[in-house]
């Protein structure tokens, strides 16, 4: 009879743990944006590589993992943009072209520029300010130390880890043109928080001792 309401009480005593150790584990998970910026001007150099190249922007601190991401440019500028070939790299190598000989032939300045899969349009359109869905018109390599490979939909990112640097590539392909981006670049995200399963290791201790506990008590008894 005692064994029978000592094994109940441990039983509730642990199921109570356990249920409270899982609730604070997941109630802080509501997804978090944020925006880091490198606002340093990168010119678009005629016929090779960008100065700065690449272009920076070092996340730290988060923790958690990517459920979204769109990438912005400010003071967007060039003589013929399609010659541009831009593209960014995260911090676990993942890399996405964002835009890539595009069909504006006439100069733009000043565009602010937000490359988002869910954009209507696509960049090969590009007109002027606005969203845009990344878009590349090949798959070769951008030069040296510029991404060999990479996709065209910044869901790539999706389940990576923030924290790191961040490199954007810029490259004019002909002779004859440039440009630059004059207020910098922005990386928008959404941060999934990760559950904090060291609570549930706790949990799973606590209930193992309780057993080891019951059988020591079980020992006792019986002598």
């Amino acid at each position: 009879m005692k064994n029978n309401q000592f094994m109940s009480n441990l039983n509730r005593i642990n199921s109570l743990v356990l249920a409270l150790l899982v609730h604070f584990s997941f109630s802080n998970l509501s997804a978090v944006a944020a925006v880091f910026s490198n606002g340093g001007n990168v010119t678009i150099n005629d016929n090779t590589t960008g100065s700065p190249y690449p272009s920076d922007i070092t996340v730290s601190g988060q923790s958690g993992t990517i459920s979204s991401l769109t990438v912005s440019l400010s003071g967007f500028a060039h003589t013929y943009p399609e010659d541009v070939r831009l593209a960014i790299v995260g911090p676990t190598g993942t890399a996405v072209m964002l835009m890539d000989q595009v069909s504006r032939t006439l100069p733009v300045s000043g565009l602010t520029l937000t490359f988002d899969d869910g954009a209507a349009t696509s960049a090969f359109f590009l007109t002027g300010s606005g969203s845009y869905r990344p878009y590349s018109a090949n798959s070769a390599a951008m030069t040296s130390p510029g991404p060999s490979t990479y996709t065209t939909t910044l869901s790539s990112f999706i389940g990576t880890n923030p924290n790191g640097v961040w490199h954007m590539y810029v490259e004019d392909l002909v002779g004859g043109d440039s440009g630059n981006i004059s207020g910098g670049w922005s990386i928008n995200m959404t941060i999934t928080p990760i559950p904090e399963t060291e609570h549930v290791a706790v949990a799973a201790c606590l209930l193992l001792s309780g057993f080891a506990g019951y059988r020591r008590f079980r020992r006792r008894v019986s002598v």
